[in-house]
């Protein structure tokens, strides 16, 4: 029950808080006023430049890019350390994990079966796997078929957490018999809503009907194919030569523990072996002479698949692949995966109508900004050099006649967001958003929207980072009071506000606190107190941990079941009771929790 969210706003408060302690970095290189067409060499000086003045300013121990332009790679270079007990500097070849850019690459093994006729994208799941089974209630029923899962619309959970990341995972393939137990959260194509373990389960799908296993599969058919010399699925990190070690958001050595949902998250990669799949799209498939996916698998991939999910807002997908429309702007569409392990991140990101491409990794675990801003920010240079086309300045304006600006009095309630369960009220004459334990103001907009604000002491105003570049406004979708947000120019679904609902007698006797009870050693560090509680009406799990507070809403089905409230990733998922000799526990994403303190 962690929120990346959450965990990336307590972050930035906590550094926001030291900057007026400390004297400004140097300063950032600046940008070249006029690139010429094609003169990658200008580009590539500047970029060497300014990564080196990047990973310093973000604290960022290793990493490594690459650039592509077409079939012709253009430029590849680390910066920082790779190990740093070794004294390794980073190298272009530096072998990272690639996360959760490995779905990309099991889409595309998905799309070369569908080529062979070996799969039908709109046929029932339970076809190819007739050992997978879910729970459904009459508000989700209907069949799960490989597209729901490839665009992250099935409604399917999230994540099995309890051993994800464990030193002995089991075979990705017992998440059968885990669902069978499970309920599905959303009805079929509602809402984007994340998930490993849908990706999990195309793994699955590849190995039954190839009759391969996942990594012997990609190897064969996909990487090998691709010259991807560097690379592998595996469950276990890089080691060896050229890998890189692993450090947390702070700098300090960490551990890469060995990942069960191989197919979800477990490819090991460099910057340039990412660009070969790069390579294969530009090709329509082809790449040296020889085709591993038809252009039509090619055109299915990269087209949007959520157009008829209102609740999606502006959020575009395809097949595996996610659009960034405001990363790089003036070029058509932009294609990118993002990646994350518990150190590692990574960014692939394409420009199909330009062909260009650049691939980002790192060995640290606060990279993810600092990957999307080298990624957008070097593919927004190549860009200007090939076609001449200069990144204008973002011109930002909230106001949008599909969602007109709304009265401050229409924002007060309960929600349901990604930094988990928070309250809006009028304070002061002002609107605040309280956040756990922290406490945000809700400034207006000059467009007719809201900003967030954090005070220290209540007087020192902090950068919140991208956190505090969105706008937020209020509307109504598809029969929900939602909250959207945006940035330089696309909505996206921010939260759903939540009205208060009768709370059984039997639900009221759990109240308390719990304890994790499982084996799983790294949930067992990262998971504190957790209290299951009552507040305003809303029935809450609050769990406690070294960022901070993090609440949930949950909605009671009967006495024994009840469902996490509101819309997208780890949301409409099921807590269930059960009882072992007589005594109850509480189940959630495969995590058991025992009560250890009455509520008094």
């Amino acid at each position: 029950m962690t929120s990346e969210p959450r965990r990336n706003l307590l972050k930035t408060l906590a550094a926001a808080a030291l900057v007026p302690l400390f004297p400004g970095c140097a300063a950032v290189p600046e940008r070249p006023q006029h690139l010429r067409r094609g003169d990658y060499v200008a580009v590539t000086d500047h970029l060497q430049r300014w990564l080196q003045h990047l990973v310093r300013a973000d604290a960022v121990v290793g990493l490594s890019i690459a650039l592509l332009d077409d079939q012709q790679p253009i430029w590849a270079a680390g910066f920082g350390q790779a190990d740093k007990a070794a004294g390794d500097a980073a190298s272009a070849q530096t072998r990272y994990r690639a996360g959760s850019i490995s779905k990309v690459f099991t889409a595309t093994a998905i799309l070369q079966l569908v080529d062979a006729g070996l799969i039908d994208l709109d046929a029932p799941l339970v076809r190819y796997l007739p050992g997978f089974s879910l729970r459904q209630r009459p508000d989700t029923a209907g069949p799960i078929t490989p597209r729901q899962l490839l665009s992250h619309h099935s409604g399917l959970p999230g994540d099995r957490i309890e051993g994800m990341w464990t030193q002995n995972p089991a075979a990705f393939s017992t998440l059968l018999a885990y669902l069978r137990d499970e309920y599905r959260a959303f009805p079929p194509n509602q809402v984007h809503a994340y998930s490993n373990i849908g990706f999990t389960l195309l793994g699955m799908l590849i190995e039954q009907v190839s009759g391969m296993g996942i990594a012997a599969y990609m190897q064969t058919r996909l990487l090998g194919p691709l010259n991807m010399r560097a690379s592998e699925f595996s469950p276990a990190a890089p080691s060896g030569d050229s890998a890189a070690a692993a450090y947390d958001e702070h700098g300090k050595a960490g551990e890469e523990l060995p990942l069960r949902d191989t197919p979800a998250g477990g490819l090991n990669s460099t910057a340039p072996d990412l660009l070969q799949l790069a390579r294969l799209f530009f090709g329509d498939g082809g790449i040296a002479g020889r085709m591993l996916l038809s252009p039509a698998a090619i055109q299915a991939m990269t087209t949007q698949q959520n157009l008829d999910c209102p609740l999606d807002a502006d959020l575009r997908v395809g097949l595996g692949w996610h659009f960034a429309p405001d990363a790089v702007r003036g070029c058509g569409p932009v294609l990118f995966h993002d990646g994350g392990t518990l150190c590692h991140r990574s960014v692939l990101m394409l420009l199909p109508e330009h062909r260009l491409a650049v691939a980002v990794m790192a060995n640290s675990a606060n990279a993810i900004p600092t990957l999307m801003d080298a990624a957008g920010y070097a593919l927004g240079l190549l860009l200007e050099a090939k076609s001449g086309i200069r990144q204008p300045p973002i011109a930002f304006d909230c106001r949008d006649e599909r969602y007109p600006a709304v009265s401050v009095d229409s924002f007060p309630g309960s929600y349901d967001t990604p930094l988990g369960f928070v309250s809006i009220r009028h304070v002061a004459g002002a609107l605040q958003m309280q956040v756990g334990d922290q406490r945000l103001r809700m400034k207006p907009d000059a467009g007719g929207c809201f900003r967030l604000e954090y005070r220290l002491l209540g007087m020192l105003s902090l950068d919140l980072g991208k956190l505090g570049e969105y706008v937020y406004t209020r509307t109504r979708i598809a029969g929900h009071e939602v909250l959207l947000a945006r940035d330089a120019g696309s909505w996206l679904l921010a939260g759903e506000r939540l009205e208060a609902v009768p709370i059984p007698a039997a639900w009221r006797a759990r109240l308390g606190v719990y304890d994790y009870v499982g084996a799983d050693m790294l949930i067992a560090s990262l998971i504190g107190r957790t209290e299951l509680k009552v507040e305003n009406g809303f029935l809450l799990v609050e769990t406690a941990s070294p960022d901070g507070l993090q609440q949930l809403a949950l909605k009671p089905l009967d006495d024994e079941t009840a469902r996490v409230r509101g819309l997208g990733r780890g949301r409409g998922e099921s807590v269930q009771v059960r009882r072992d000799g007589g005594e109850e526990t509480l189940h959630h994403a495969g995590l058991t929790f025992r009560r250890v303190k009455v509520k008094s």
